[in-house]
Protein backbone atom coordinates (compact mmCIF):
# COMPACT_ATOMS: atom_id res chain seq x y z
CA UNK A 1 0.00 0.00 0.00
CA UNK A 2 0.92 3.56 -0.83
CA UNK A 3 3.14 5.37 1.68
CA UNK A 4 0.17 8.08 1.54
CA UNK A 5 -1.97 6.80 3.30
CA UNK A 6 0.40 6.58 6.24
CA UNK A 7 -1.23 8.31 9.63
CA UNK A 8 -0.43 8.69 13.61
CA UNK A 9 -2.99 7.65 15.75
CA UNK A 10 -2.35 8.88 19.26
CA UNK A 11 -4.78 8.26 21.77
CA UNK A 12 -6.14 11.40 23.60
CA UNK A 13 -8.47 10.15 26.57
CA UNK A 14 -8.08 7.30 28.46
CA UNK A 15 -11.00 5.65 28.02
CA UNK A 16 -14.00 6.15 30.22
CA UNK A 17 -14.63 2.74 31.95
CA UNK A 18 -16.62 3.29 35.43
CA UNK A 19 -14.06 1.03 37.88
CA UNK A 20 -11.57 -0.01 35.95
CA UNK A 21 -8.52 -2.02 37.45
CA UNK A 22 -5.14 -0.25 37.12
CA UNK A 23 -3.15 -2.41 35.37
CA UNK A 24 0.15 -0.74 36.45
CA UNK A 25 -0.36 -1.61 40.13
CA UNK A 26 -1.02 -5.61 40.12
CA UNK A 27 0.90 -8.03 42.12
CA UNK A 28 3.46 -9.43 40.06
CA UNK A 29 4.97 -11.73 42.59
CA UNK A 30 5.13 -15.65 41.02
CA UNK A 31 5.34 -17.96 43.96
CA UNK A 32 6.93 -21.43 42.73
CA UNK A 33 8.40 -21.93 39.57
CA UNK A 34 9.38 -24.90 37.66
CA UNK A 35 12.61 -25.89 36.23
CA UNK A 36 12.75 -24.22 32.51
CA UNK A 37 14.00 -26.17 29.63
CA UNK A 38 15.05 -23.25 27.94
CA UNK A 39 17.37 -20.52 29.24
CA UNK A 40 15.02 -17.72 28.57
CA UNK A 41 11.46 -18.48 29.43
CA UNK A 42 8.92 -15.73 28.50
CA UNK A 43 6.26 -14.38 30.75
CA UNK A 44 3.11 -12.59 30.31
CA UNK A 45 -0.13 -12.21 32.78
CA UNK A 46 -3.81 -12.55 32.03
CA UNK A 47 -6.58 -11.23 34.56
CA UNK A 48 -10.37 -11.97 33.92
CA UNK A 49 -12.98 -10.18 34.99
CA UNK A 50 -14.95 -6.44 35.27
CA UNK A 51 -11.73 -5.31 38.71
CA UNK A 52 -8.97 -7.77 37.05
CA UNK A 53 -9.58 -9.89 39.79
CA UNK A 54 -8.65 -13.42 38.63
CA UNK A 55 -4.83 -13.29 37.83
CA UNK A 56 -3.53 -16.09 35.62
CA UNK A 57 0.28 -16.08 34.80
CA UNK A 58 1.61 -17.71 31.17
CA UNK A 59 5.14 -18.65 31.10
CA UNK A 60 6.47 -19.72 27.52
CA UNK A 61 9.03 -22.11 27.43
CA UNK A 62 10.59 -22.54 24.12
CA UNK A 63 13.44 -24.41 23.03
CA UNK A 64 12.81 -25.39 19.29
CA UNK A 65 13.45 -22.93 16.82
CA UNK A 66 10.79 -21.97 14.08
CA UNK A 67 12.44 -24.43 11.60
CA UNK A 68 12.43 -27.28 14.08
CA UNK A 69 9.50 -29.36 14.28
CA UNK A 70 9.59 -30.88 17.50
CA UNK A 71 6.88 -29.72 19.96
CA UNK A 72 8.07 -32.24 22.20
CA UNK A 73 10.83 -29.54 23.39
CA UNK A 74 8.64 -26.79 24.08
CA UNK A 75 5.79 -26.12 26.48
CA UNK A 76 3.82 -23.39 27.88
CA UNK A 77 3.75 -22.89 31.74
CA UNK A 78 -0.08 -21.33 32.87
CA UNK A 79 -1.49 -20.83 36.54
CA UNK A 80 -5.25 -22.25 35.64
CA UNK A 81 -5.96 -21.67 39.94
CA UNK A 82 -4.68 -18.23 39.78
CA UNK A 83 -2.62 -19.16 43.14
CA UNK A 84 0.97 -17.79 41.61
CA UNK A 85 2.24 -21.73 42.01
CA UNK A 86 3.44 -23.14 38.17
CA UNK A 87 4.82 -26.41 39.17
CA UNK A 88 1.61 -28.19 39.81
CA UNK A 89 1.19 -31.43 37.70
CA UNK A 90 -2.12 -29.75 35.41
CA UNK A 91 0.17 -26.28 34.83
CA UNK A 92 1.93 -27.61 32.26
CA UNK A 93 0.64 -28.11 28.85
CA UNK A 94 1.93 -29.49 25.80
CA UNK A 95 2.31 -28.36 22.34
CA UNK A 96 1.70 -28.96 18.70
CA UNK A 97 2.95 -27.53 16.04
CA UNK A 98 1.44 -25.99 12.77
CA UNK A 99 3.19 -26.06 9.34
CA UNK A 100 3.64 -23.12 7.44
CA UNK A 101 5.01 -22.80 3.85
CA UNK A 102 6.22 -19.20 3.18
CA UNK A 103 7.14 -18.49 -0.61
CA UNK A 104 9.23 -15.69 -1.17
CA UNK A 105 10.35 -14.42 -4.49
CA UNK A 106 14.04 -15.32 -4.60
CA UNK A 107 13.83 -18.76 -3.48
CA UNK A 108 11.71 -21.77 -5.88
CA UNK A 109 10.98 -23.65 -2.88
CA UNK A 110 8.54 -22.37 -0.50
CA UNK A 111 10.02 -22.07 3.10
CA UNK A 112 8.58 -24.42 5.71
CA UNK A 113 8.50 -22.96 9.77
CA UNK A 114 6.65 -24.51 12.53
CA UNK A 115 4.44 -22.40 15.19
CA UNK A 116 3.82 -23.72 18.66
CA UNK A 117 0.35 -24.20 19.27
CA UNK A 118 -0.96 -24.74 22.90
CA UNK A 119 -4.16 -25.59 23.91
CA UNK A 120 -4.79 -24.26 27.62
CA UNK A 121 -7.95 -25.27 28.16
CA UNK A 122 -10.57 -23.31 30.86
CA UNK A 123 -10.23 -20.56 33.08
CA UNK A 124 -13.11 -20.63 35.99
CA UNK A 125 -12.78 -16.35 37.81
CA UNK A 126 -12.60 -16.29 41.45
CA UNK A 127 -16.03 -16.23 42.36
CA UNK A 128 -16.49 -19.87 41.15
CA UNK A 129 -18.94 -19.62 38.79
CA UNK A 130 -17.52 -17.38 35.92
CA UNK A 131 -16.19 -19.79 33.31
CA UNK A 132 -13.93 -19.32 30.20
CA UNK A 133 -13.44 -21.98 27.51
CA UNK A 134 -11.16 -22.68 24.84
CA UNK A 135 -7.96 -20.66 25.80
CA UNK A 136 -5.45 -20.94 22.80
CA UNK A 137 -1.92 -19.54 22.70
CA UNK A 138 -0.04 -19.40 19.06
CA UNK A 139 3.24 -18.15 18.87
CA UNK A 140 4.69 -17.35 15.49
CA UNK A 141 8.47 -17.06 14.00
CA UNK A 142 10.96 -13.96 15.09
CA UNK A 143 10.13 -10.74 14.90
CA UNK A 144 13.72 -8.94 15.65
CA UNK A 145 14.54 -11.02 18.43
CA UNK A 146 10.95 -12.30 19.65
CA UNK A 147 8.30 -14.55 18.48
CA UNK A 148 5.11 -12.72 18.66
CA UNK A 149 1.92 -14.23 20.42
CA UNK A 150 -1.76 -14.64 19.58
CA UNK A 151 -4.28 -15.37 22.15
CA UNK A 152 -8.09 -16.15 21.96
CA UNK A 153 -10.84 -17.38 24.72
CA UNK A 154 -13.95 -17.97 24.31
CA UNK A 155 -15.65 -15.72 27.37
CA UNK A 156 -18.22 -17.35 29.49
CA UNK A 157 -19.02 -19.23 26.94
CA UNK A 158 -20.84 -16.99 24.48
CA UNK A 159 -18.10 -15.02 21.93
CA UNK A 160 -14.60 -15.36 21.44
CA UNK A 161 -12.07 -12.14 22.60
CA UNK A 162 -8.45 -12.09 20.75
CA UNK A 163 -5.40 -10.62 21.76
CA UNK A 164 -1.90 -9.93 20.51
CA UNK A 165 -0.49 -10.30 17.10
CA UNK A 166 2.49 -9.52 15.49
CA UNK A 167 2.98 -6.65 18.79
CA UNK A 168 2.95 -8.48 21.55
CA UNK A 169 6.33 -9.70 22.97
CA UNK A 170 6.06 -11.84 26.18
CA UNK A 171 8.76 -10.44 28.72
CA UNK A 172 11.99 -11.76 30.25
CA UNK A 173 11.08 -11.11 33.40
CA UNK A 174 7.50 -10.89 35.44
CA UNK A 175 7.97 -7.16 36.13
CA UNK A 176 7.87 -6.33 32.59
CA UNK A 177 5.03 -8.93 31.73
CA UNK A 178 2.75 -7.45 29.35
CA UNK A 179 -1.34 -7.90 30.82
CA UNK A 180 -3.97 -8.99 28.68
CA UNK A 181 -7.70 -8.22 30.26
CA UNK A 182 -10.47 -10.51 28.98
CA UNK A 183 -13.97 -10.33 30.17
CA UNK A 184 -13.42 -6.83 31.02
CA UNK A 185 -14.88 -3.02 30.62
CA UNK A 186 -15.20 -2.64 27.19
CA UNK A 187 -14.11 0.72 25.24
CA UNK A 188 -12.46 1.67 21.58
CA UNK A 189 -9.88 1.83 19.87
CA UNK A 190 -8.86 2.77 16.65
CA UNK A 191 -7.43 -0.28 14.36
CA UNK A 192 -6.03 1.90 10.67
CA UNK A 193 -3.46 -0.78 10.50
CA UNK A 194 -2.74 -1.21 6.67
CA UNK A 195 -1.34 -4.55 7.11
CA UNK A 196 2.45 -3.91 6.65
CA UNK A 197 4.52 -4.33 9.28
CA UNK A 198 7.89 -2.24 9.21
CA UNK A 199 10.62 -4.32 11.46
CA UNK A 200 13.78 -2.42 11.90
CA UNK A 201 17.24 -4.03 11.94
CA UNK A 202 20.58 -3.75 13.00
CA UNK A 203 23.46 -4.90 11.39
CA UNK A 204 25.90 -4.53 13.45
CA UNK A 205 28.17 -7.07 15.01
CA UNK A 206 27.41 -6.74 17.84
CA UNK A 207 24.36 -3.83 18.66
CA UNK A 208 23.40 -1.90 21.79
CA UNK A 209 20.89 -4.32 23.42
CA UNK A 210 18.69 -1.47 24.16
CA UNK A 211 18.60 -0.45 20.10
CA UNK A 212 15.54 -2.86 19.95
CA UNK A 213 13.96 -1.65 23.11
CA UNK A 214 14.32 1.80 21.27
CA UNK A 215 13.35 0.86 17.34
CA UNK A 216 10.29 -1.19 17.84
CA UNK A 217 8.34 -2.87 15.07
CA UNK A 218 4.97 -1.06 13.68
CA UNK A 219 2.35 -0.94 11.39
CA UNK A 220 1.90 1.41 8.41
CA UNK A 221 -1.85 3.15 9.03
CA UNK A 222 -3.73 4.65 7.35
CA UNK A 223 -5.22 8.45 7.31
CA UNK A 224 -8.51 10.39 6.08
CA UNK A 225 -7.88 12.39 2.95
CA UNK A 226 -8.72 15.81 2.15
CA UNK A 227 -11.51 15.76 -0.64
CA UNK A 228 -11.52 11.89 -0.94
CA UNK A 229 -13.58 8.85 0.82
CA UNK A 230 -11.70 6.41 3.22
CA UNK A 231 -12.74 3.92 5.71
CA UNK A 232 -12.42 4.79 9.36
CA UNK A 233 -12.13 1.62 11.18
CA UNK A 234 -12.61 0.70 15.15
CA UNK A 235 -12.25 -2.17 17.46
CA UNK A 236 -14.35 -3.37 20.31
CA UNK A 237 -12.48 -4.64 23.33
CA UNK A 238 -10.64 -3.75 26.62
CA UNK A 239 -7.22 -2.05 26.79
CA UNK A 240 -4.64 -4.45 28.31
CA UNK A 241 -0.71 -2.78 29.34
CA UNK A 242 1.67 -3.15 26.80
CA UNK A 243 1.89 -3.87 22.80
CA UNK A 244 -0.39 -5.51 20.97
CA UNK A 245 -2.40 -6.04 24.36
CA UNK A 246 -5.91 -4.71 23.18
CA UNK A 247 -8.25 -7.69 23.77
CA UNK A 248 -11.09 -7.36 21.05
CA UNK A 249 -13.90 -8.98 20.80
CA UNK A 250 -16.33 -10.73 18.11
CA UNK A 251 -17.13 -8.07 15.38
CA UNK A 252 -20.46 -10.26 15.29
CA UNK A 253 -21.54 -9.99 18.88
CA UNK A 254 -23.04 -6.59 18.88
CA UNK A 255 -26.50 -6.83 17.03
CA UNK A 256 -26.59 -6.74 13.41
CA UNK A 257 -28.45 -3.63 13.23
CA UNK A 258 -26.37 -2.05 16.08
CA UNK A 259 -23.42 0.46 14.85
CA UNK A 260 -20.59 2.27 16.44
CA UNK A 261 -20.58 5.79 15.47
CA UNK A 262 -17.55 8.32 15.06
CA UNK A 263 -17.99 11.70 15.41
CA UNK A 264 -15.16 13.86 13.61
CA UNK A 265 -14.21 17.27 14.23
CA UNK A 266 -11.96 18.72 11.35
CA UNK A 267 -10.04 21.57 11.01
CA UNK A 268 -10.86 23.90 8.14
CA UNK A 269 -9.71 27.41 6.52
CA UNK A 270 -11.21 30.62 8.51
CA UNK A 271 -10.23 28.81 11.55
CA UNK A 272 -13.81 26.63 11.42
CA UNK A 273 -14.66 23.57 12.82
CA UNK A 274 -16.31 20.98 10.07
CA UNK A 275 -18.43 18.49 11.80
CA UNK A 276 -19.18 14.84 10.15
CA UNK A 277 -20.91 11.68 12.04
CA UNK A 278 -20.50 8.51 10.09
CA UNK A 279 -22.02 5.17 11.24
CA UNK A 280 -19.52 2.21 11.23
CA UNK A 281 -21.94 -0.10 9.72
CA UNK A 282 -19.83 -2.84 7.97
CA UNK A 283 -18.17 -5.57 9.65
CA UNK A 284 -14.94 -7.36 8.79
CA UNK A 285 -12.28 -9.73 9.56
CA UNK A 286 -13.79 -11.09 12.55
CA UNK A 287 -13.18 -7.47 14.61
CA UNK A 288 -13.55 -4.84 12.60
CA UNK A 289 -15.99 -2.29 12.12
CA UNK A 290 -15.88 -0.26 9.66
CA UNK A 291 -17.32 2.82 7.99
CA UNK A 292 -16.50 5.80 4.98
CA UNK A 293 -15.92 8.66 5.75
CA UNK A 294 -15.59 11.52 2.92
CA UNK A 295 -14.08 14.15 3.63
CA UNK A 296 -14.54 18.16 1.83
CA UNK A 297 -11.58 19.44 0.20
CA UNK A 298 -11.80 22.57 2.10
CA UNK A 299 -9.84 21.05 5.81
CA UNK A 300 -6.97 21.16 6.67
CA UNK A 301 -3.96 19.30 6.80
CA UNK A 302 -3.65 17.73 10.26
CA UNK A 303 -5.44 16.48 13.11
CA UNK A 304 -9.34 15.44 13.43
CA UNK A 305 -10.55 14.88 16.30
CA UNK A 306 -12.57 11.22 16.59
CA UNK A 307 -14.90 10.62 19.41
CA UNK A 308 -16.47 6.74 18.87
CA UNK A 309 -19.45 5.29 20.82
CA UNK A 310 -22.05 2.91 20.64
CA UNK A 311 -25.32 3.93 21.18
CA UNK A 312 -27.71 1.41 20.06
CA UNK A 313 -25.79 -1.18 21.68
CA UNK A 314 -26.84 -0.41 25.22
CA UNK A 315 -26.28 -4.26 26.40
CA UNK A 316 -22.97 -3.79 25.89
CA UNK A 317 -21.97 -1.05 28.06
CA UNK A 318 -19.09 0.12 25.73
CA UNK A 319 -17.34 3.25 26.80
CA UNK A 320 -17.00 6.26 24.65
CA UNK A 321 -13.16 6.98 23.20
CA UNK A 322 -11.55 9.79 22.02
CA UNK A 323 -8.95 9.62 19.46
CA UNK A 324 -6.89 11.39 16.76
CA UNK A 325 -6.55 11.00 12.95
CA UNK A 326 -4.02 12.04 10.54
CA UNK A 327 -5.54 14.30 7.46
CA UNK A 328 -3.19 14.48 4.73
CA UNK A 329 -3.42 16.04 1.24
CA UNK A 330 -4.48 13.67 -2.12
CA UNK A 331 -1.39 12.52 -3.87
CA UNK A 332 -1.02 14.61 -7.03
CA UNK A 333 -0.38 12.78 -10.03
CA UNK A 334 3.16 12.63 -11.40
CA UNK A 335 4.47 15.06 -14.28
CA UNK A 336 4.10 13.48 -17.57
CA UNK A 337 1.69 11.06 -16.64
CA UNK A 338 -1.05 12.25 -19.24
CA UNK A 339 -3.29 13.53 -15.67
CA UNK A 340 -5.49 16.25 -15.68
CA UNK A 341 -4.94 18.31 -12.61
Amino acid sequence: MSSRFTAVWVLLVAPLIADAADLTKLDRTIKKEPVYQSKSPRYALLVFGPKAETRVWLVLDLVAEPWENDGSKNALYIDHNGDGDLTGPSERVTCTMTKQATHVSFSPEPSITYSPHFDAGDIVERDGQTKHTGLTIDVGSYIQRYRPVSLAVKVSGRYEQFAGGQLLKFADRPQDAPVIHFNGPLTFRVAMESGILHVPINYDDKPDPKWYDQHLPKYEEQSLVRGESRMLVAQVGTPGLGRGTFAAISAGLPPADAHPVAELELPSAGGKTVRLKVALDSRCCGTLFRGTVALPPRIEVGKANVSLSFPDWKDGQVAPATSEVEVTNPVQPAAGSGKKE
